[in-house]
């Protein structure tokens, strides 16, 4: 059953009533929706053919005869010639059905099996097959019959029977319109009977017989039953076509109807198949889709597959929010274009109804035809719905063909290829999604690629491959030169110019792979245009578009082009072409933190000529633009290619970024923090290598600035950096070890930082050596601002008190306790009374110890490093001594190795009132 569209259009998300009416469009609509149905209506197909290998012998027989033999043979020829009085032709002869006979009994219920097989794709209901004559055909031209005078209205086609007999040739060809089916008895025709089924008003036409003998009965097929669905007959199938393909050609090629950018023709789709492609339609839809397949080229249009979804909500039966989408489109061939989002369904879905929304049954379609005998149906429906007395939302999905002018494809993807085309420049959509949707935008170019290849003289079809490609270039986006292979081709071989420079305005030679077809194409024309003319080639005339591209694309787009050159004349004149604008580019070049330091050294080896380019303009160009990290890689890079082809002068080269870049390669204070920066690992790489690799002066002048530099941050270090820890564990340690392996040689500013950092270290991390105390001896721990903490203090200094009374208002308790709640050396309770009772343990003094230790053992490790004779030579003997082997320090540590003892605390938490202690 058709689908019906029930459901009123937004446009856009949210509910309106209808839209404003407009008569001449909705005639436009009406007249085209009319056109479709009765192609639609159709239900199955035009002709129907068949052959049997297993058939009933007819018994024909001419005038009481002896009953004609099967396969015929030429004496049973013969005798049908003899009994016809008049011959359609030199070589065809007829018989009225009233001139022989089938005498087999068994006949009729074997033709009856060949009716019954007729009927199942006409899908039109019983027929009746009524006997008209036979007809014998020998080689030359068939002749054409003479259309029926005075056709009754049951008749509904023909059948025609071809028997056994031998033959080559006389193929069949049965037409409507655009419909058309070819069929070749011939090869079946010595022991098998063919029969051939079509409809009234379907064109027969049947090729020369090049020899034998063709048999055939042919017979009417009428209508059995009146009540049966219309006769649908070819006529009005014919005069549906015509009226489409004018109204769609009138539309493409003017301005009406104005503001409609496309159509949709929702389709039967009986299975729910929800077909993707021509080849997945079925049944009624097969007549339309093929149809739009065979017009649509002719008329300057595009017909698509879509997936619609109607999105109603409803409250008390009522339509509070309607939203009409496209979910996803495809060409007939399958493949997905980009093309989504909200549309009017209102305005552009042929037959849309909104006044039918509340009578749809919600268990099944109704049915457009029986309108006028739904009035009861719908009555019940609309109570069904008004009863649920809720706010629903019902999504309604199915498919539908799309029908665009090509000059308005571009308007409905033009979205997606600004996502596309952006995400191909930034980071700031999806890498997944913009190449999604650049598959679909090569699908797009491909399917408009397709037209031209049809039409390639058609003006209208370059126009619009010229503003697809236009409007492509204008949003950014780039396309895989196999995606528009074709196309150049075509535009080379026509010799438009035009066409060629917009297509290579998209063109992304992104692999030598994917460039290959595309290149052999340019390097064919241009040796048939120029080189055997004797002519020198114009690159910029060529490939000049590709220079706008960022450097990086330009780059590998040359690379691609000039692998896929074989001929060698054309080859040395594209690299010189390429290899000035490249030069002159990467001078240019500010971006150079982006790019991959491999590219810097492929234009060093790849020019081992130009020397005094590479390190006077080159060198220096890439020292200004770019930052630290990428001049240690390049660096560093050069290291590892020095002595090799193309880099035999790389220590000159080193040296010119060295001097050139000192500022920018210098470690500051701002490379240390919770994770020490990567760019301190460089800088250390990059003065191991100048020292293994012939520059330990500039080895020198790194150390010695960043050394000073670092000394002078101590004030201005960020508050929450350990200034000292985080340099001598990133930077100074590192580089002593190295010192210490022979790999580099230390600077006298080095061995004044070194001292600077541990003396800062030991002032800050190690506090003056712990003293025993007297008895029960604290450090001060109050906020000497409150009478509480006061207290507290006296209590602490005391030597002779273990026990302290807090009694204090609640508030002043819980400061107290905040004070001291993550001091281990002290034991806090509260009595039922709320009393606060502070109790020493003895233990703190322990704890200073330990501190005390772990800051020597701490100082000791980060030393360590520094015991090195180049570090004694750089700090001299009794600084060495001093800070490096922490002399001072081992007796005081020695001496505190055994912890002192500890002292019981008196054991109850409160006690009677005759036991307490005095309260401070």
């Amino acid at each position: 059953m058709s689908y019906v569209p029930l459901f009123p259009s937004t446009g856009n998300r949210g509910y309106r009533k209808t839209r404003e009416p407009d008569p001449e469009l909705d005639e436009w609509k009406s007249r085209l929706l009319g056109s479709f149905k009765e192609i639609q209506s159709v239900g199955g197909d035009i002709v129907a053919y068949n052959h049997y290998a297993s058939f009933t012998n007819p018994g024909l027989s001419i005038k009481e005869n002896a009953i004609i033999p099967l396969p015929l043979n030429e004496q049973a020829a013969q005798d049908i010639k003899s009994h016809c009085h008049r011959a359609l032709a030199d070589n065809a002869w007829k018989l009225d059905h009233t001139q022989f006979q089938l005498t087999n009994p068994a006949w009729p219920q074997f033709l009856q099996t060949v009716v019954g097989d007729a009927e199942k794709p006409f899908d039109s209901g019983r027929l009746s097959p009524k006997l008209k004559h036979l007809t014998l055909y020998g080689p030359g031209p068939i002749p054409k019959e003479s259309p029926y005078k005075g056709i009754p209205r049951s008749l509904h086609g023909t059948l025609t029977i071809i028997l056994p007999s031998e033959h080559q040739g006389a193929d069949v060809n049965l037409s409507v319109y655009t419909k058309s089916h070819r069929f070749a008895p011939a090869p079946t025709s010595v022991f098998g009977v063919t029969a051939m089924s079509w409809l009234r008003g379907v064109k027969c036409e049947t090729e020369d017989l090049i020899s034998g003998y063709r048999l055939a009965l042919t017979y009417d097929l009428e209508k059995v039953d009146r009540y049966c669905p219309g006769p649908h007959y070819a006529e009005i199938l014919e005069s549906a076509m015509s009226c489409v393909e004018s109204i769609l050609e009138d539309w493409s090629s003017s301005d009406f109807p104005p503001g409609i950018e496309k159509v949709l023709f929702p389709l039967a789709d009986e299975s729910n198949q929800f077909p993707r492609s021509l080849v997945e339609t079925k049944g009624r839809d097969r007549a339309v889709c093929q149809f739009l397949n065979d017009i649509c080229p002719k008329v300057g249009c595009y017909y698509l597959f879509a997936q619609v979804t109607h999105e109603i909500t409803e409250n008390y039966g009522r339509v509070t929010e309607a939203v009409h989408t496209i979910d996803w489109v495809t060409t007939p061939l399958g493949l997905d274009l980009p093309i989504d989002g909200d549309f009017d369904a209102e305005k552009e879905i042929l037959g849309f109804s909104q006044d039918k929304l509340q009578h749809r049954d919600t268990n099944g379609d109704d049915d457009d035809d029986d309108d006028d005998d739904d009035d009861d149906d719908d009555d019940d429906s609309l109570s069904s719905w008004e009863s649920e007395g809720r706010s629903r939302t019902h999504p309604y999905r199915y498919m539908a063909v799309i029908i665009v002018p090509w000059e308005g494809v571009m308007s409905l993807i033009e979205g997606h290829v600004q996502i596309y085309a952006s995400g191909s420049r930034t980071s700031g959509h999806d890498p997944g999604s913009c190449e999604f949707y650049g598959h679909l935008v090569e699908n797009l170019v491909g399917m408009v690629t397709t037209e031209m290849e049809r039409s390639p003289n058609d003006k209208k079809a370059r126009e619009i491959m010229l503003d697809v490609m236009a409007r492509l270039s204008r949003t950014g986006a780039v396309l895989a030169a196999s995606a528009v292979e074709r196309i150049i081709e075509l535009s080379l071989a026509s010799g438009d110019k035009e066409l060629y420079d917009n297509i290579i305005a998209v063109t992304s030679f992104s692999t030598s792979s994917d460039a290959t077809n595309t290149v052999k194409l340019l390097e064919k024309h241009l040796t048939k245009e120029y080189l055997d003319k004797g002519e020198v080639v114009y690159w910029d005339d060529w490939l000049g578009l590709l220079q706008g591209r960022p450097f990086k694309d330009f780059r590998r787009n040359y690379t691609n082009i000039k692998l896929n050159f074989e001929n060698e004349t054309l080859s040395k004149s594209f690299d010189a072409w390429a290899m000035a604008e490249l030069d002159w580019r990467i001078e240019a070049e500010q971006e150079w933190d982006s790019l991959d330091c491999n590219m810097a050294l492929d234009w060093i080896k790849e020019r081992p000529e130009k020397q005094d380019w590479i390190l006077n303009r080159f060198l220096p160009s890439i020292t200004e633009k770019a930052g630290r990290k990428f001049l240690f890689d390049l660096l560093h890079a050069l290291q590892k290619e020095n002595g090799k082809p193309g880099f035999l002068n790389a220590t000159a080269m080193r040296r010119s970024i060295m001097q050139r870049g000192f500022g920018k390669l210098i470690i500051q204070i701002q490379d240390f923090g919770k994770r020490s920066d990567p760019i301190i690992t460089h800088f250390l790489s990059c003065i191991q290598d100048c020292h293994l690799g012939g520059l330990p002066e500039e080895a020198r002048g790194l150390m010695a600035a960043a050394s000073v530099g670092l000394a002078k941050s101590r004030h201005s270090s960020p508050p929450e950096m350990d200034w000292s820890r985080a340099i001598m564990k990133s930077f100074a340690n590192p580089l002593a070890e190295m010192f210490g392996r022979g790999v580099a040689e230390p600077v006298p500013e080095f061995g004044e930082l070194v001292e600077v950092l541990i003396r800062d270290f030991i002032s800050t991390n190690l506090t003056p050596i712990p003293v025993k105390p007297d008895g029960w001896t604290y450090d001060a721990r109050g906020c000497s601002s409150c009478h509480e903490c006061q207290q507290l203090d006296t209590f602490l200094a005391s030597p002779t008190n273990q026990s302290w009374d807090c009694i204090a208002p609640k508030k002043r308790r819980k400061h107290i306790k905040e004070i001291l709640s993550s001091d281990t050396t002290l034991r806090l309770q509260t009595t039922p009374r709320g009393v606060l009772i502070v109790t020493k343990t003895g233990g703190e003094y322990q704890l200073k110890v330990e501190k005390w230790q772990a800051a020597c053992r701490e100082l000791k490790n980060l030393v360590n490093s520094f015991r090195n004779g180049a570090m004694r030579g750089c700090l001299g003997d009794e600084k060495y001594r001093e800070l490096v082997l922490l002399e001072g320090y081992a007796k005081h540590s020695a001496e505190l190795g055994v912890a002192g003892t500890r002292r019981r605390a008196t054991s109850p938490g409160y006690e009677p009132e005759s036991q307490r202690r005095r309260v401070m």
